[in-house]
């Protein structure tokens, strides 16, 4: 069970019923800063997807900042659209999502943590600092556990798992190698692009009726798949 700092499969909307444990915050995402301790602190870690751009990208990865993302939302739905599309994109390219606690996104991250808490994939009892998406994998870093690691070095070694450690024993590229390795671990878990379009047609459709405007697509569109 990851603690501090564990990388898991994460919710997509396939765990939505997860989010009525968390009624509390639904209308105003900003009102979980209260229940954490620690919530007014926040780490040095801008620019933290530039830092690690050269290392992941030889794993294969593109190293995304998709903090930006979260910013200011309110609602719960607000939160799930962007966290719903970043996974699928994460699970249909070789974009590993970087999305660092701020100011402007704390609220809906906090929010996050306490639901994948609740899946039993990270500890909620820190702050979160970073998330990190890639494949069909999660990497949660909380202040805790950044207290005796780094975040560039946790995240390359995200990188590493989620490739499961492949060994190259052919020629070519490393980046080629370790892409195609991931591509082939994630085939099987990935959802198809059919239902989470239909999904998420669902949710804006819930934020159309909350008088909600949905928030534009938090990537662009991946190809669908077959």
């Amino acid at each position: 069970m990851p603690r501090g700092g564990g990388w898991e499969g994460y919710s997509d909307m396939r765990d939505l019923k997860h989010l009525g444990a968390l009624r509390a915050y639904a209308a105003d995402l900003w009102c979980v800063e209260k229940d954490v301790a620690g919530s007014d602190a926040f780490l040095d870690l801008e620019g933290l997807s530039g830092r690690v751009a050269e290392r992941v990208g030889a794993l294969g990865y593109e190293a995304v900042d998709s903090s930006a993302c979260f910013k200011d939302a309110k609602h719960v739905l607000e939160l799930a659209r962007p966290w719903t599309e970043l996974a699928h994109d994460a699970r249909n390219s070789n974009r590993m999502h970087v999305v660092v606690r701020t100011r402007c996104n704390s609220g809906p991250l906090l929010v996050q943590q306490k639901l994948e808490a609740l899946r039993g994939s990270c500890d909620a009892d820190s702050p979160v600092a970073a998330f990190a998406l890639a494949r069909d994998h999660m990497l949660t870093l909380t202040h805790a556990f950044l207290a005796t690691t780094s975040a560039e070095e946790e995240l390359v070694q995200f990188a590493m798992k989620c490739n499961g450690l492949v060994k190259m024993e052919h020629g070519g590229s490393a980046a080629q190698h370790f892409a195609d390795a991931a591509e082939a671990q994630a085939a099987a878990m990935t959802m198809p692009s059919a239902v989470f379009y239909q999904q998420r047609a669902q949710i804006d459709s819930m934020l159309s009726a909350l008088k909600i405007d949905p928030a534009n697509p938090a990537v662009e569109e991946v190809e669908q798949d077959a």
